[in-house]
């Protein structure tokens, strides 16, 4: 993408540029691969800058929530159903992380 401007730009100008179309967010929260921003003149590159990245700030959203357990009474081993859904896809190779607090679990879950 090129943006071209019709007048001179002073020093500490702020530029923003709307990328409308063939964008997207990286598949995870994760900060993205660097873009590269370069300005140049008429005879050749003035400047480059490889370190501009993206972090989105919409994680996957863990939502609808449920739990059961198969047996109510204290202190007794259960099974522990819990479902949820994710507001955005889980890529592949992912990992879904359990941690179950000390006073519930039978093992170290450490």
């Amino acid at each position: 993408m090129t943006v071209t401007s019709p007048s001179d730009l002073a020093k500490n100008t702020a530029i923003t540029v709307n990328l409308v179309n063939n964008v997207r967010n990286p598949q995870t929260g994760a900060v993205s691969s660097a873009f590269t921003i370069k300005t140049l003149y008429s005879t050749g590159e003035i400047d480059q800058s490889t370190s501009v990245t993206v972090t989105p700030n919409t994680y996957n959203n863990i939502i609808n929530y449920s739990s059961i357990r198969d047996v109510e009474t204290v202190n007794s081993q259960v099974i522990l159903t819990m479902a949820f859904q994710t507001t955005n896809p889980i890529p592949v190779n992912s990992l879904i992380k359990f941690s179950i607090p000390v006073d519930q679990a039978l093992i170290d879950t450490t």
